[in-house]
């Protein structure tokens, strides 16, 4: 005589007929059900601001939210309702895999539950099917006909037993043969809880039966339904594999099913599919729906602010899982002006240190439809560094006036040569500001220059030697001119003074030279200019020799 164990194991190749069924008197005590789905907030949305007037904003909801415990969810459409199931990839990725082949093939399409077991008759209740197709004819006379009778669906090869534990109310697991890693395509739902098909049997590893999901509970009053209907051995007229084959129509009172069978009458799988996603819903509400409207569009959120309202809004987002179970997925939003928009800066170039500069911001304008437009445009210098405009930051001057462009001349005396970052902050009527920045680079001042000597006395006819040092080389001096103070006013006027020459840079020295010819001074006082011209055509500042012609 077969034991318990012992008849499941044989399940996809042999249903004993329920006069070789043992009644040992144990019943199983229902358990409550568990929470089956764990839904988490992987990627939270985070508090955000978005501009009045601005396209509604756009929040993809793709990966934010999960289940560790299940890969997807599965669908039987069955002539009692519908059988939704979580399949558990992550504790039976093999199981669950092989078992979506299936599904997805389309091999469980018009199959019917083969087999019923009952805990009174049994000491397991199960309710097992994927093994065969719903015949297409009428059993009308004995034997039946190949249209009248249960065919084998095709199967790919068989899968290795793993998470062999499990087989409570409403879980699935795979059927098989005495081979622990025999099962294909049969599976069984557990009707009650079934602690004896575990692997729990002593000095018998892995003998239990792989569980790779579990009917959510909506599911379990569809399987009771299905559980309900009586079953026949039909052994002699199907095969070994029919001993306890449920229908939909009840035997006689001698246990026989009168004919026909109509194959309305089996327990019918007319479709199998995987649901889309692992969540049964995802909805929205706007807490604040006069200043947002939320709704979702595909794997998207959509936050419309509404009017010209301000203010914030806190969205909550509720993701319901297949079991009625959910989470929620709560921040803010909060509506404010547009700011108003400035498309850059214009600065001078070629300037040196010290010069006046000219800024002028350009593109400037107020985005938002209701405001009362632009009020200023202050310009400030970046005096720490940083590249951020803070409260350390020099406020060079401001327009306030749009009237012949957003300009102000600034000074660049406190500026330094090379790189220099000035900002524009443009501040619209309802204080909403907008910030950018332009680098330019400033030369260095033009340098004045030292003469030696600075004064001396020499006799007529007799040459002098200036030198003038403390200037670049050459390479950012055009010339260093020399001029002779003409009509002695000790100023240098160009319409007036003479142009006598220019220095020579003296690499040896790093000094600029020139001798004055004594044929160019006259007896008494003679003033020497030397101004120098840097490479941009900018004039440095004069420097003077006194040479006294002494008779």
């Amino acid at each position: 005589m077969l034991t318990l164990p012992s008849l499941l194991a044989r399940a996809s190749v042999l249903a004993p007929r329920r006069s070789n069924r043992v009644d040992d008197g144990f019943v199983f005590e229902d358990l409550e059900q568990r929470q089956l789905l764990t839904i988490t907030i992987a990627i939270p949305i985070n508090d955000f601001s978005h501009n009045r007037g601005a396209p509604a904003a756009v929040v993809n909801l793709a990966n934010r939210y999960t289940d560790p415990s299940v890969s997807s969810v599965v669908r039987f459409i069955t002539n009692s309702g519908n059988l939704d199931m979580a399949l558990f990839g992550g504790a039976a990725p093999n199981t669950v895999a092989n078992f979506l082949s299936y599904v997805n093939a389309g091999a469980y399409n018009n199959t019917i539950f083969h087999r019923e077991t009952t805990v009174p008759l049994d000491g397991i209740g199960v309710l097992q099917g994927g093994g065969f197709q719903r015949p297409t004819g009428n059993y009308t006379t004995f034997p039946p006909n190949a249209a009248a009778t249960p065919q084998p669906i095709p199967t790919n090869a068989s899968i290795a037993l793993e998470n062999p534990t499990g087989n409570t109310r409403g879980s699935i697991a795979m059927a098989r043969s005495a081979s622990i890693n025999s099962a294909n395509s049969q599976f069984f739902f557990n009707v009650t809880n079934n602690p004896s098909l575990d692997d729990t049997t002593p000095n018998i590893p892995d003998s239990g039966y792989a569980v790779f999901g579990t009917l959510l509970p909506a599911s379990l009053q569809v399987l009771d339904a299905l559980a309900a209907f009586q079953s026949t051995d039909f052994s002699t007229d199907f095969g070994a594999s029919f001993g306890s084959l449920p229908l939909r129509v009840p035997p006689n009172g001698q246990g026989f099913v009168p004919l026909p069978i109509f194959p309305t009458d089996y327990l019918t799988i007319s479709n199998a599919s995987v649901l889309s996603g692992i969540f049964g819903q995802i909805s929205v509400v706007s807490g604040n729906p006069n200043l947002v409207t939320a709704s979702l569009n595909g794997g998207n959120l959509i936050l419309t602010p509404v009017g010209t309202a301000l203010g914030t809004a806190t969205i909550t987002v509720r993701i319901t899982a297949f079991d009625g179970t959910f989470v929620e997925d709560a921040f803010d939003i909060t509506i404010t002006n547009p700011p108003p928009a400035i498309g850059g800066i214009q600065g001078q170039s070629n300037i040196a240190v010290g010069q006046s500069m000219l800024l002028s911001a350009f593109g400037v304008r107020d985005l938002d439809a209701t405001g009362g437009g632009v009020g200023s445009v202050a310009f400030y210098y970046d005096t720490n560094g940083d590249g951020e405009l803070d409260g350390a930051d020099e406020l060079l001057g401001a327009d306030t006036s749009a009237t012949g462009g957003w300009n102000f001349r600034v000074s660049t005396s406190g500026m330094v040569a090379g790189a220099n970052r000035i900002f524009a902050r443009v501040t619209d009527t309802e204080n909403a500001t907008t910030t950018t920045s332009l680098v330019v680079t400033l030369r260095a001042t033009v340098p004045t220059g030292v003469i030696t000597p600075d004064e001396t006395t020499v006799p007529p006819g007799q040459n002098v030697g200036l030198d003038i040092g403390g200037l670049p080389d050459a390479s950012g001096i055009r010339r260093v001119s020399i001029f002779l103070d003409t009509d002695g006013n000790g100023l240098l006027n160009p319409l007036t003074d003479r142009l006598i020459g220019h220095a020579v840079y003296n690499s040896g020295s790093g000094s600029w030279t020139y001798t004055v010819s004594g044929e160019d001074l006259m007896e008494g006082l003679n003033r020497i200019f030397a101004r120098t011209t840097d490479n941009y055509g900018n004039l440095g500042g004069l420097t003077s020799s006194l040479i006294t012609v002494d008779v």
